[in-house]
């Protein structure tokens, strides 16, 4: 009798311990695959940061007037020598529409498209939201209405750029996300 009784709780006890071990288990698969997630958002997100601020610092250089030709929310077109050739070429970024993106799970997902001079247009990034803002030598910000002619654009001496990447898997029914802001000064702007 006392035998059956301490193989019933080895058995109990056993399974407990089974039980136990799964759920750590699967808390590290979890946490894993939430780590992994945020480490493919977050390199996307370097990336994209580093090509936009790289272009935009470059805004206007070497440029003899009328640097931003478009400067609105979500859209930013403007000259530059880029690659320091002697050729002056036009740079255009825009935010995509969330149909354009059907190979990923995320409904907010946006593709960020970037073209340069003649060539093609390419996706720089898959991000949920890109705004830029325009500002003022006193680092007001300038009413996207207000942009609308070259005098007005003529007048921009900064831009705040941020982007918001999420995952395109949810992690618990929700897209991890980073953000990455920063305010850039092209040197060129205050020329005109």
């Amino acid at each position: 009798m006392y035998t059956l009784l301490d193989i019933l709780g080895s058995t109990v006890v056993g399974g407990i311990l089974y039980l136990m071990l799964f759920q750590v288990n699967a808390q590290i698969s979890s946490t894993s695959v939430s780590m992994l997630t945020s480490t493919f958002s977050s390199r996307n997100t370097v990336d994209a940061g580093y090509i936009l601020e790289y272009d935009i610092s470059k805004l206007g250089y070497l440029v003899a007037n009328d640097f931003i030709t478009t400067a609105e929310e979500h859209k930013i077109e403007f000259s530059s020598d880029l690659d320091n050739n002697g050729t002056v070429e036009n740079v255009l970024y825009v935010l995509g529409n969330v149909n354009e993106m059907t190979g990923t799970m995320n409904p907010n997902d946006r593709p960020l498209y970037r073209k340069v001079a003649n060539g093609d247009t390419n996706m720089v990034s898959v991000l949920r939201d890109f705004n830029i803002s325009y500002l003022d030598s006193a680092g007001n910000a300038i009413s996207y209405a207000s942009l609308n002619n070259q005098t007005s654009r003529n007048s921009i001496r900064g831009i705040h750029l941020y982007l918001r990447i999420e995952s395109s898997d949810p992690t618990d029914g929700i897209y991890p996300y980073i953000e990455f802001e920063r305010r850039i000064t092209p040197k060129n702007l205050g020329r005109i």
